[in-house]
């Protein structure tokens, strides 16, 4: 029912772009016929030709409905590979992953949103075990990231700006925890080796 209705709607942007460069040609074919024995700087010829100035129009205007129709192809795309990720049950991390989300501002993150307030309505037991917005989901995955590169938390907050989070602050204790069990973590790893070691 959804994507039914996400299609209707993209059909009906689609068909409105397409009118408004058709009102859009029309004009411009009058005030090209109105200014058809103007004299021009050109070269070959001392006047306008009309019919060369229409078939630019026309070719603008296919130009304009087939980005239109791209752009709906494209989201009817992005909704229909959402849909089965959600069907799937993907958790929010793997479809950030999935989306490769570069940044909050992107309309990749606008898509993981929508799969996000989704996700929680479709499995409702899984919304106590996952951040509460899509925001702070993303960001858990960015900075679990950041800490496997060995991000320094000095420069996490530069990192966090940099992937458009306008408050860092918000997120930099978290990072810190994660930080600091990651490096208590590799310490025992190294204790453990060199335990072995040493009994060998």
């Amino acid at each position: 029912m959804h994507l039914r209705s996400a299609v209707l709607v993209l059909l009906l942007i689609a068909v409105f772009a397409d009118c408004t460069v058709a009102n859009s040609v029309a004009a411009d074919r009058r005030d090209v016929s109105s200014k058809r024995f103007l004299r021009t700087e050109d070269k070959s010829t001392n006047f306008i030709n009309s019919g060369d100035v229409a078939s630019k129009l026309d070719e603008e205007r296919k130009i304009g409905a087939a980005g239109v129709f791209g752009t709906v192809v494209k989201a009817m795309r992005v909704q229909a590979k959402l849909n089965i990720m959600l069907g799937r049950g993907f958790s929010p991390a793997k479809v950030i992953k999935k989306l490769k989300i570069t940044s909050l501002n992107d309309k990749n993150f606008n898509n993981f949103a929508r799969y996000y307030a989704r996700y929680i309505v479709k499995y409702p037991k899984k919304a106590a075990t996952i951040p509460a917005t899509a925001e702070d989901a993303a960001m858990a995955v960015k900075m679990k990231q950041w800490v496997k590169e060995r991000v320094f938390p000095q420069q996490a907050a530069q990192k966090m700006l940099a992937f458009g989070q306008k408050n860092p602050q918000k997120y930099v204790p978290q990072y810190m925890s994660l930080w600091t069990a990651n490096q208590a973590n590799l310490a025992a790893k190294v204790k453990i080796k060199y335990v072995k070691e040493a009994t060998m």
